[in-house]
Order: structure tokens, then C-alpha cells, then sequence
């Protein structure tokens, strides 16, 4: 029995119409809904375990709102453990109002500017700091440093940088040494 060429090519619509909604053409729709993050990077610190300490410090120092500008930056962010390992009555002594200027020196040696995760680290790489001091990226099989600090949890994406939690609070170079070192050049 043969079929009329109108109703082979209507089965043959027919079935090409099936095959067509059985195909899953989601993967790239989501591709383009990957959505991107939209708290600043304090606010995301905020809610990062682990880092209460540091978002007083920033808020004591008045860096909130420097940082959650829409400039990029990277924070290497010490821990809550990082904090309580300072020597003792340190801490309590930096949130003094008197020694804000020195809370926001020690916290801004934590922050370089662009967006910069771990896989752009490479090792002996150099970061400047936001104050301009220089903090030194090293690469081992245990894992990612700077400073000799270790970065413990990694790429926390905010919708203006990245943060990156150590596990100690670095501190820059002494001011006397740096006013010395510029006076005698």
C-alpha cells in the first residue's frame, strides 16, 4: 500500500515536531541565567561564617563603606580564630578609638584591588595593597599563601570582588620603618 506524499511528509512534520521537544535546549538558557552575585563585599562578609570579627574591625575603622563601592577588589579576610591568636588584649587595644588609624592600616593591608581568585594566584606573584605596601603570594601542595598566611576558604564572590579567608591577621611593616626607609631615598 503506498501512502500519498501529503500525508508522508505530514508524518514526517509530525514526528520531527517530537523529536524537537525531547531535545533539551535548557543548557545554554542557563548558561545565560547563571546568576551573578548581589551583595557588596561586606555584606557578604557579614554573612561568611567565620568572619564576624573582621566586619567590626572594617566598621570600626569606617572602611565599610569604602569597600562597598563598586571598584573590584580582593579581600584576604582574617578568620574570627585568626583574630583571638592576636596576642593578648591586642584586639581590644586596635578597636580603640584612638587607634583607628592603625586598625585601618592593619585592614586595608588585607585588600588589593581587582578581582582576583585563586587561579589567578601564581606563586612568588606580588600584590599591592590598597595602602601600597606589597604582600607576596606562594603556591604548595597544601594549598595557597600570602604572606606565609594560608588562605583556608577560598573564592567568596560578591557582586564587587572577592573575598578570601586566612588564617592569620597579616601586619604591614612598622610606619617608623617605612618613613626611615623613605627618608633615606
Amino acid at each position: 500500500m503506498k501512502l500519498p506524499m501529503k500525508i508522508v511528509w505530514a508524518l514526517v512534520g509530525v514526528f520531527i515536531i517530537i523529536a524537537l521537544t525531547q531535545i533539551d535546549f535548557s543548557a545554554e538558557e542557563k548558561k545565560e541565567k547563571v546568576e551573578k552575585p548581589k551583595e557588596k563585599i561586606v555584606e557578604k562578609a557579614f554573612h561568611t561564617d567565620n568572619l564576624s570579627t573582621f566586619v567590626t574591625a572594617l566598621r570600626t575603622a569606617k572602611l565599610d563603606d569604602d569597600l562597598n563601592s563598586n571598584a573590584k577588589i580582593t579581600i584576604f579576610a582574617p578568620s574570627d580564630s585568626a583574630f583571638a591568636s592576636l596576642p593578648d588584649g591586642k584586639f581590644a587595644e586596635l578597636m580603640e578609638a584612638s587607634n583607628k588609624e592603625e586598625l585601618k592600616r592593619i585592614l586595608s593591608y588585607h585588600v588589593v584591588a581587582g578581582n582576583v581568585t585563586t587561579s589567578d594566584l601564581k606563586n612568588g606573584q606580588v600584590l599591592q595593597t590598597i595602602d601600597g605596601e606589597m604582600i607576596q603570594v606562594s603556591l604548595a601542595d597544601e594549598g595557597a599563601k600570602v604572606n606565609g598566611t594560608k588562605l583556608v576558604k577560598t573564592n567568596i564572590e560578591a557582586s564587587n570582588g572577592v573575598i578570601h579567608v586566612i588564617d592569620k591577621v597579616m601586619m604591614p611593616s612598622p610606619k617608623a620603618n617605612k618613613e626611615q626607609a623613605s627618608l633615606r631615598n
